[in-house]
């Protein structure tokens, strides 16, 4: 829950793609965590939506 909040906060400062970004090192870091018996179970799951934020800028190509 607290991940995902922290995601939500970044919605209206950050790009989804940063976003997204962060999830997955999130993901990343607490997966290192169980594999090195720090904590039991990766708190952030595929149930973390990371589709939010701001809309990325379109690049016009010539």
């Amino acid at each position: 829950m607290h991940c995902q909040n922290v995601l939500n906060q970044m919605k209206d400062d950050y790009k989804s793609s940063t976003i997204y970004q962060t999830r997955i090192t999130l993901y990343c870091m607490f997966s290192d965590a169980v594999e090195n018996d720090v904590i039991n179970k990766n708190p952030v799951t595929k149930g973390i939506k990371h589709n939010i934020g701001k809309e990325p800028k379109k690049v016009m190509s010539m």
